[in-house]
């Protein structure tokens, strides 16, 4: 498998997706995509390329295969895809080029301290989280990120949440009026 080999099958079996996002006319919708039915060839590009998702279309009625379909919507990827395949596109290229250059003109730049509870590491904040008993907003705090940031990062690395209730590192202090 090779570049120029993703191009023709992009060029013949290929979309680019560059319009509006219906309920939203000031946002643009971007990604690429392949359609096939054989869904080997598109896992093998898929391996190839290192990204995307795909996608199993339902069964129409009157056809014997099920469509699939390889969609990368990632701008980093889009872009690092699209300067691969453009020396080799015939069909396609110029669509591919104008999406390409108005991502370029309108991604928004990645914020200063992005991958930072990456390179905290899974392990880390997970201590943090399970024996320090800091709450997800002070390990944001800590490591100058949003709130979400460490919701989704523990999401993504299988750290669970821990039961609703008072922290173990904190004590419960009895008085008289709850005792």
């Amino acid at each position: 498998m090779d570049w120029s080999y993703v191009a023709g099958y992009f060029d013949g079996e290929g979309n680019v997706r560059f319009r509006a996002a219906p309920s939203r006319p000031d946002y643009i919708l971007t990604s690429i995509s392949w359609s096939n039915t054989h869904l080997e060839s598109l896992d093998a590009i898929r391996d190839f390329i290192r990204c995307g998702r795909i996608q199993h279309k339902k069964l129409k009625y009157g056809y014997v295969h099920q469509g699939h379909q390889l969609i990368v919507s990632r701008v980093a990827d889009i872009l690092r895809i699209g300067e691969q395949m453009l020396p080799h596109l015939v069909i396609k290229r110029q669509q591919l080029q104008e999406m390409m250059d108005y991502v370029r003109a309108h991604r928004k730049p990645i914020s200063k301290n992005w991958g930072v509870l990456a390179a905290v590491g899974t392990a880390e904040i997970e201590r943090l989280y399970r024996e320090e008993g800091m709450t997800q907003e002070e390990i944001s705090a800590k490591f100058g990120c949003h709130r979400g940031a460490v919701g989704t990062f523990m999401c993504r690395n299988g750290i669970n949440g821990r039961r609703p209730g008072p922290r173990p590192s904190r004590p419960i202090l009895l008085t008289d009026g709850n005792a």
